[in-house]
C-alpha cells in the first residue's frame, strides 16, 4: 500500500513538473509573440512619422529656393505631392507668413487680390508679431476655414513654433484641436512646424534666427485619420497614442474602446519615443482574440490527462495487489506517455547558436553521423534566417537611401570566387564553369557589398538549376566598364515576369515561392547595390525552361558623370594578437536581461576559458563594475565589456559610456539593431566593436581578441 501512495505522489510531481515548463513555455512564447507586434506596429508609426518630417522639410527647401513663393506655386507644388494617396492621414501642408502689426491691411489686401475675397487675420492680437496662414493645401472645406487664423494667438501651437525657430529643427505641438474641426464630430489633433529662414539672412546663433525668421511651414494631422491609416485595427492588439505622458488628456488615437480591451489584459507594454522634438507615449494592451490564440489552453488538457493517468495507475497498484505484474506494464505504459510529452513540450533553455557552438567546442566527431548531420540543418537555417533578416534591413536601408558603401581598392576576379565559394551547399547540384579573363579586372568598390550581390545571383542560378545543369560565371573588361555574367540552364523565366525580376517581394510564379522558398528581396538589394557603384544590373531569358543570365556591368573607375556616393570608410580596428592565452584568464562583465541569453553566454565564454559576470540591467551591471573596481573585492577586475543595447531599466549605451569615462574599460555590443546609424551610436557611447545578433562563435572570440588585446 506504501508503493501505491509514493507512486501517486512521483507520478503527480512528474504531471505537475511538466504542466509547469508546459504553461512557461506557451507564456513565453506569447510574450515574444505580444512584443513582436508592439515592435512592429511601433516600427510602422516612427517610420510614418519620419515620412512625414522628410515631407515637411522637402516643402521647406520650395521657400529657401525662391525668395518669393506665390499661392499657385505653393498650391502646384503640393498637387505634385499627391497627398490623399501617398501620405495618408495628413490634413494638409501650409506656410504661415511672419507679418508685423503694421503690414496686417497690405498683407490682407494682397491675399484678397490673389483669389481669397474673404480672407482676414484672426483672431485679433495685440502682439507686433502675426502669424496667419496665407497658403493651406489641399485646399478642402476643412482647410479654407483655418486661413488667415494666427497661430502665434495659440499657448499650444507658440510654444512648438518657438521651439522650431530657435533650434532650427522640426518642432511638433501636444494634443489640440485643429481650426479645421468644423464638423460635429471633431477628432483630436496636433501639427509639425519646420521655420522658414529669410533668403542671405545669417542664423547661426538664436538672435540670429529669431531676426531672420520669415514663417513656418507646417503638417496638420487629424489623429484619428492618421493613426488609423496607419496601425489598421489588429483583432490581437489595443493601441493607445499619447502625445505625451499617458493620460487622458494627451490622448491622441484608441484603436479599440476600453470594453473591448477588458480590465486586465495578459500582456500590456509602454513604449515611448520621440517626434520632432515632443515625447510621444504608445500604450499596447491584449485583446481576446490574442488570448483564443494561446497554446495555454492545452495545459489544462495535459495536466487534465496526467491527473487521469496518476490516478488511474494508483488505482491499479491499490484495488490489484496480486496483479502487481499488470501494475508494472501500466506504469511502463504511463512512463512513455509521460516521456513522449516531456519530448514534445520541451523547449530550449538556451539560444540555438550558443547550443551549437558548445556542442561543436565539445568535438563533433564522438558524435553520430546522424546528429551532426541534423546539427548542420540546424546551423544552415539559423544562418538562413540571418540573412533573411540582414535582407529585410537592406531594403529598408535602400528604401530610406541609407545603403553606404565602404568603397576600396577591389579585384573582381575574388569577388567571383569569394561568392562562388559562399554560395557551394553540399550535395548534388549543378556544375559551375568559370571563364575569367586574364585582364586586368581590378576597380574601387565595396567589395562585401559586390560580393553580396554575386553570391545572391550564384545562390539564385544553383538553386533554379536541376543537378546535372551547368552554371557558368563569365568576366571580362569592356572599355572602361568590368563585366561579369551568371547564366544558368536551368527554369528560366517567363517574358511577362522579367519587368518584375527586381522589385522586392517578388519571385516568380507562386508554385516557384512554394517550391523554393525565400522572400524575393535578394535580386532587388543588389540591383540597387549595383546602382549606388555608378553600374546596372540585368536580366534576359528566352523563357521558362531555357535558363536565364543576369548581367553585371560596373565602372573600372569613378567618372565625374556618375552621382555622387557617400563613402563611408571603415572604422580601424587594432590589430588581431596572435593566438596567446594571458597568464591571467580575460574577466569579462556580461550585460544581458533575457535570462536564457545571459545563461548559455556566460556557459559558453566560459568554455572557451574566460572568467565571466553576469549582469541582467544597468544598475546590476554598474553595481558589479563598480565593486571590482573601487576596491571592494580584492582580486576582482574587469578586462572587457559585453553589453545588449536594450536593458529594462535604461540603455546599454549608457552603461558602456559611464563604464568608459568612469573606469576607461572598452566594450563590445551584442544587439539585434544594426542599421548604420545603430554601429555609429555604439561607436560614439564608447562600444569599440558593434556585433549584430546572432553571433557565431568565431565571430565573438575574433572580436574579443581585437577590443582586449
Amino acid at each position: 500500500m506504501r508503493s501505491a501512495w509514493l507512486v501517486l505522489v512521483l507520478a503527480l510531481l512528474v504531471t505537475g513538473t511538466i504542466s509547469w515548463y508546459a504553461w512557461s513555455s506557451a507564456e513565453t512564447q506569447d510574450r515574444l509573440r505580444f512584443q513582436n507586434l508592439v515592435q512592429k506596429n511601433q516600427a510602422i508609426l516612427q517610420n510614418r512619422m519620419e515620412t512625414y518630417i522628410a515631407l515637411l522639410q522637402g516643402t521647406a527647401g520650395l521657400f529657401e529656393a525662391s525668395d518669393d513663393v506665390s499661392r499657385e506655386e505653393f498650391r502646384s507644388f503640393v498637387e505634385g505631392l499627391d497627398l490623399r494617396r501617398r501620405y495618408p492621414g495628413i490634413q494638409g501642408i501650409g506656410f504661415s507668413l511672419r507679418v508685423q502689426a503694421e503690414w496686417k491691411e497690405p498683407v490682407t489686401a494682397e491675399m484678397r487680390r490673389s483669389g481669397e475675397a474673404k480672407f482676414r487675420i484672426w483672431p485679433d492680437s495685440p502682439r507686433d508679431d502675426l502669424f496667419p496662414i496665407v497658403y493651406l493645401e489641399p485646399m478642402d472645406r476643412r482647410n479654407r476655414a483655418a486661413l488667415g487664423f494666427d497661430m502665434l494667438t495659440s499657448a499650444a501651437r507658440r510654444e512648438a513654433m518657438e521651439r522650431a525657430r530657435d533650434t532650427g529643427r522640426p518642432a511638433a505641438t501636444g494634443r489640440l484641436r485643429l481650426v479645421q474641426e468644423i464638423d460635429l464630430h471633431k477628432q483630436a489633433g496636433f501639427l509639425i512646424y519646420l521655420p522658414v529662414y529669410r533668403q542671405g539672412r545669417p542664423a547661426g546663433t538664436l538672435d540670429e534666427r529669431r531676426a531672420a525668421l520669415a514663417g513656418f511651414v507646417y503638417c496638420a494631422f487629424r489623429a484619428d485619420d492618421l493613426l488609423q491609416g496607419t496601425l489598421g485595427s489588429n483583432p490581437n492588439l489595443a493601441v493607445e497614442v499619447y502625445a505625451g505622458a499617458a493620460s487622458l488628456r494627451n490622448l491622441l488615437h484608441r484603436s479599440h474602446a476600453p470594453g473591448v480591451v477588458g480590465p486586465e489584459p495578459h500582456f500590456q507594454s509602454t513604449q515611448r519615443f520621440d517626434v520632432a522634438g515632443h515625447p510621444w507615449t504608445l500604450a499596447f494592451s491584449t485583446l481576446p482574440a490574442f488570448e483564443a490564440g494561446s497554446n495555454r489552453d492545452q495545459v489544462a488538457l495535459l495536466l487534465a490527462l496526467g491527473l487521469l493517468a496518476s490516478l488511474s495507475l494508483f488505482g491499479i497498484l491499490r484495488s490489484q495487489a496480486a496483479a502487481r505484474a499488470q501494475a508494472e506494464t501500466a506504469s511502463d505504459a504511463k512512463d512513455r506517455f509521460m516521456a513522449m510529452l516531456s519530448h514534445e513540450l520541451r523547449t530550449p533553455l538556451t539560444p540555438v547558436l550558443a547550443v551549437l557552438a558548445r556542442l561543436e567546442r565539445a568535438g563533433l566527431e564522438a558524435l553520430p553521423a546522424s546528429v551532426r548531420n541534423g546539427l548542420a540543418v540546424i546551423r544552415r537555417n539559423v544562418e538562413l534566417e540571418a540573412r533573411l533578416i540582414d535582407d529585410l534591413l537592406d531594403l529598408t536601408r535602400v528604401a530610406q537611401g541609407k545603403l553606404e558603401l565602404r568603397r576600396g581598392p577591389a579585384d573582381l576576379r575574388q569577388v567571383l570566387d569569394h561568392a562562388i565559394e559562399a554560395s557551394a551547399r553540399p550535395g548534388d547540384g549543378p556544375q559551375v564553369v568559370t571563364e575569367i579573363g586574364d585582364g586586368d579586372l581590378r576597380l574601387r568598390a565595396d567589395a562585401p557589398r559586390l560580393t553580396q550581390v554575386f553570391w545572391n545571383l550564384l545562390s539564385n542560378a544553383r538553386k533554379f538549376t536541376p543537378p546535372g545543369g551547368t552554371v557558368r560565371v563569365r568576366a571580362w573588361r569592356e572599355g572602361g566598364d568590368l563585366v561579369a555574367q551568371v547564366s544558368d540552364s536551368g527554369m528560366g523565366i517567363e517574358p511577362e515576369l522579367l519587368p518584375q525580376v527586381f522589385d522586392a517581394f517578388q519571385q516568380g510564379q507562386r508554385h516557384d515561392l512554394r517550391r523554393f522558398g525565400g522572400l524575393g528581396l535578394g535580386l532587388a538589394i543588389s540591383k540597387s547595390i549595383v546602382e549606388l557603384h555608378g553600374g546596372s544590373l540585368s536580366v534576359a531569358s528566352d523563357g521558362r525552361g531555357r535558363g536565364s543570365t543576369f548581367t553585371v556591368r560596373l565602372p573600372s573607375g569613378r567618372p565625374a558623370s556618375l552621382p555622387e556616393t557617400r563613402e563611408v570608410a571603415p572604422a580601424p580596428l587594432p590589430p588581431e594578437p596572435a593566438e596567446i592565452r594571458p597568464e591571467k584568464p580575460l574577466r569579462i562583465l556580461l550585460v544581458e536581461d533575457h535570462a536564457d541569453t545571459a545563461e548559455a553566454m556566460a556557459d559558453l565564454l566560459r568554455a572557451t576559458g574566460y572568467q565571466v559576470m553576469v549582469a541582467g540591467s544597468v544598475s546590476e551591471g554598474m553595481a558589479l563594475a563598480d565593486a571590482a573596481l573601487q576596491g571592494r573585492r580584492r582580486d576582482d577586475r574587469i578586462d572587457l565589456v559585453l553589453s545588449d543595447i536594450g536593458l529594462p531599466d535604461g540603455s546599454g549605451l549608457d552603461l558602456m559610456s559611464e563604464l568608459s569615462q568612469r573606469y576607461g574599460l572598452r566594450g563590445i555590443a551584442l544587439t539585434g539593431y544594426g542599421m548604420e546609424e545603430d554601429v555609429a551610436r555604439s561607436r560614439e557611447a564608447g562600444f569599440s566593436r558593434h556585433l549584430t545578433k546572432p553571433v557565431n562563435l568565431e565571430q565573438l572570440e575574433t572580436a574579443i581578441r581585437q577590443v582586449a588585446g
